[in-house]
């Protein structure tokens, strides 16, 4: 377990790389953007705009009563180069607590002069059958200010005439569909993609995944069925990417599973038909990028790959500058992004905080893009003062 060291000169103890896995030295320089005991950390695009999202996401498991909600709280900055700019408008509007963070989760898109935000609050299920969480969203458009709006902000304009997706009926009988992930299309389009299941209260073992293409101004979904494969069962998640219309591509991994025991899995969508895509590796695909010229980055919990024409590399990550002794925390990665040749990847630790007891979340945030200075998370602190310049806080 690392310990977070007292920022007493603005730095940290560098500590040597993990030595599992063994990444090769990659082409692209990742550095560490932001990083410290934030539970969130995160980035967020609209248009060419950047947003780093901070704060606590509110989920831990131990102790947790049905109904109960999710403490998440959340704020955000804007960068411009390698700076991180707090601007008063990016949170009016919004309803805040105390301590100044925004209630609930937030997720960031649009263009650069019409962005969209919306806010989601999560509380654990009242009952112990079907999903884990309920969630409720609510959607802000930017108008000198963050205003409340009933229009669906994260469905592109050419794909709204589109009908209700099909839950009861995309899965055959006796089943139901569950959306579990999406992603808008360069010219409009929406992609979504999900897995079947039963009214049962024990999960369907048997893994089918259903994908919905929304093409741009259509009236009707398109719907396919994913190759069936025996590296999956039981509860999944997803993510999608879609660099085209006729280019798309679904990863999953069990989330119940030790890291350990997961396997890779990815499908292919070439226009025509799904087929899967073997790897190398032995994780499971939390999340996928790309550049839309045919590479791939993967986050995969125990490390992060590149895949070029069909070879896949670990991506070498630079140590956490903040953390004291001779050993890195294990990382988990979770997240990855590719926008507009900067590329962006999630993680998450487990720390050890002087005068807490016990292990609490921490984050740190690479990128490509280079911060003009050390950036250190801690949400124990107010909004304001929780993302700061590492020198500045250690001279207060």
């Amino acid at each position: 377990m690392a310990t977070l060291a007292a920022l007493a000169s603005g730095c940290g103890t560098q500590a040597a790389a993990p030595k599992a896995p063994q990444p090769k030295p990659n082409t692209g320089a990742l550095s560490v953007f932001a990083e410290g005991p934030c539970p969130t950390l995160s980035v967020a695009a609209a248009g060419k705009r950047r947003f780093v999202v901070f704060g606590d996401h509110g989920r831990e498991f131990g102790g947790w009563l049905p109904g109960e909600a999710i403490a998440a709280a959340q704020s955000l900055v804007e960068l411009r180069g390698g700076e991180a700019f707090r601007r008063p408008e990016l949170l009016e509007g919004l309803p805040t607590d105390a301590r100044g963070y925004v209630r609930g989760a937030i997720d960031l898109g649009g263009s650069a002069h019409a962005p969209w935000l919306v806010r989601t609050t999560t509380r654990y299920s009242k009952d112990k059958r079907g999903p884990l969480f309920e969630r409720e969203s609510n959607g802000y458009l930017f108008d000198s200010g963050w205003r409340p709006t009933t229009q669906p902000v994260t469905i592109p304009p050419r794909a709204r005439r589109l009908p209700e997706l099909p839950i009861d009926s995309a899965c055959g009988t006796g089943l139901r569909w569950v959306p579990l992930t999406w992603t808008p299309t360069p010219k409009g389009g929406l992609v979504v993609a999900g897995r079947c299941d039963d009214a049962r209260a024990a999960n369907l073992l048997h893994t089918k995944i259903i994908v919905a293409h929304g093409q741009p101004d259509a009236t009707s979904w398109t719907l396919s069925a994913l190759p069936e494969t025996d590296v999956l069962d039981g509860i999944i998640n997803l993510d999608v990417y879609a660099p085209a219309e006729d280019n798309v591509y679904v990863s999953a991994y069990e989330p119940y599973k030790e890291p350990d025991k997961r396997l890779s899995y990815l499908a292919h969508y070439d226009g025509q038909r799904w087929r899967d895509l073997p790897l190398d590796i032995a994780d499971g695909i939390m999340a996928i990028t790309g550049d839309g010229a045919g590479t791939l980055w993967l986050a995969a919990g125990r490390a992060a790959y590149v895949l070029r024409k069909r070879r896949v590399e670990p991506v070498a990550l630079p140590p956490l500058r903040f953390v004291a002794g001779a050993k890195q925390p294990e990382l988990h990665i979770h997240d990855v992004h590719y926008l507009d040749g900067e590329l962006w990847i999630e993680a998450s630790y487990r720390v050890e905080l002087p005068g807490q007891r016990g292990a609490h979340w921490a984050s740190a945030l690479f990128s490509t893009r280079t911060a003009s200075a050390p950036l250190f998370c801690d949400a124990r602190e107010t909004a304001p003062s929780a993302l700061v310049v590492a020198e500045s806080r250690a001279a207060r």
